[in-house]
């Protein structure tokens, strides 16, 4: 038999609390970059980027030992905005660095890149992977 007016409280299970451990620190790692000219931000400095017109998205990638990493820029074109020929693709990389240079937060930023399509996670198409692009972006600094 209910009892009438009774609000029946079902309890769930708290989530156990993290602690600030390296876990925590480390999935944070990538949202940040400490250059020997400061910390940069991703999200504010990718902001920058994607104002031009041409560009869908971007990612700030970090080439080096943490600490006195260089900041590289990786931009991905809109498909039907993509460079047509090996000039074209100069002009738009000049363009993103004037754009860059014109911001506190992104003027120490001198290389720029552009790939058809960043890299993604399939479950996440916004979740780019950084690392990756990190590893791309020092081998062709190395060239």
């Amino acid at each position: 038999s209910r009892m009438r007016g009774a609000i029946a409280l079902r309890t769930m299970p708290r989530a156990p609390r993290r602690a600030a451990s390296s876990n925590m620190s480390s999935s944070c790692t990538a949202v940040r970059m400490i250059t020997a000219g400061g910390t940069l931000f991703t999200i504010p400095c990718e902001f920058i980027i994607n104002q031009h017109e041409r560009i869908y998205r971007s990612a700030l990638v970090g080439v080096g030992s943490l600490g006195q990493q260089r900041p590289v820029i990786i931009a991905e074109p809109w498909p039907e905005k993509r460079p047509w020929d090996e000039q074209d693709r100069q002009q738009l990389i000049f363009e993103l660095a004037a754009l860059a240079a014109k911001h506190a937060h992104t003027s120490g930023i001198n290389d720029f890149f552009l790939m058809d399509t960043l890299p993604t996670d399939i479950r996440h198409n916004a979740k780019i992977f950084r690392e990756k692009l990190a590893v791309w972006a020092a081998r062709r600094l190395a060239n």
